[in-house]
């Protein structure tokens, strides 16, 4: 009996570290084309929709973003310029999952360009 107590206290105390371990996100954002894009922004979010986590797409379009502990997150939010931004619940997304993002194209009314004199910046 006391052996048997000894040994169910070792194993929890075993795998205590690999339960403590952080949730990791890893996967690929490319293109209607799958090509990959580089320098997407991959935001982890939670229910209030902050960011907890944050980390950019490699040249090759790979992210891998670890969920701090004591946080809980729903979202992964991918979003670059010239891209329309995706939001994927994290309920739906499985590891090394492909990001597929669709261009977007935004048209510019006015822009207004300001100088300033040499003498004023002194």
């Amino acid at each position: 009996m006391r052996l048997t107590k000894y040994l169910i206290i070792y194993l929890l105390l075993s795998f205590a570290p690999i339960m403590a371990m952080a949730q990791a996100y890893n996967g690929k954002v490319v293109d209607e084309e799958e090509h990959p894009i580089k320098d997407v922004a991959v935001a982890l979010k939670n229910e209030n929709g902050s960011t907890i986590a944050f980390t950019t797409t490699d040249k090759d379009g790979f992210f891998s973003l670890r969920q701090p502990e004591g946080k809980t997150a729903i979202l992964l939010q991918f979003s670059r310029m010239g891209f329309a931004k995706e939001t994927v619940r994290l309920s739906d997304f499985h590891d090394y999952q492909y990001i597929t993002m669709s261009e977007e194209t935004l048209i510019l009314d006015e822009v207004k360009v300001k100088s300033q004199s040499a003498c004023a910046a002194v």
